[in-house]
């Protein structure tokens, strides 16, 4: 099965690092491991956030962005596609949200990186307080993911 990681930054390998949150969240979402997930677009709005507290609503496909004004549709994210038949099967696991996967390895090497821009998201999430051309529509956000 293919696995994706969405990041701005670009890298010759993923590397575990402890993930940040600064709301309650399940604890298997903040061990320092390499996260991974089976649904491209996930993996591309995991990458495409703006810093701050955002809200993704997973069955519904939508985000909520605390800072809509930073979004950059132009700029370059990464996904890194990662065969899953590649990781020892004693080192990865479904997470708790049932939507990722974390491996508990130091560095995975990708098959692939796919530079692709932020607006790809716009095919799989609905950006509820984001439009093309800078128009913000302000909505709270509630069960937030803070992207640093």
């Amino acid at each position: 099965m293919k696995l994706y990681h969405g990041s701005k930054g670009n890298f010759e390998y993923l590397k575990r690092q402890q993930a940040q949150s600064f709301v309650e969240v399940p604890q298997d979402e903040v061990l320092n491991v390499i996260y991974l997930t089976p649904d491209y677009g996930r993996a591309l709005a995991m990458g495409c956030c703006p810093n701050g507290e955002n809200n993704f609503v997973d069955e519904e496909h939508k985000i909520t962005f605390e800072n809509p004004h930073l979004f950059d549709p132009d700029e370059s994210i990464y996904i890194y596609v990662v065969d899953s038949e590649t990781i020892p099967k004693d080192k990865i696991k479904l997470g708790e949200n049932g939507f990722d996967y974390v491996v508990d390895i130091d560095k995975i090497i990708p098959e692939q990186i796919i530079q692709t821009k932020a607006r790809e998201v716009l095919k799989y999430h609905e950006l509820v307080n984001w439009k093309e051309g800078g128009n913000e529509i302000t909505k709270e956000v509630i069960n937030p993911i803070k992207i640093k």
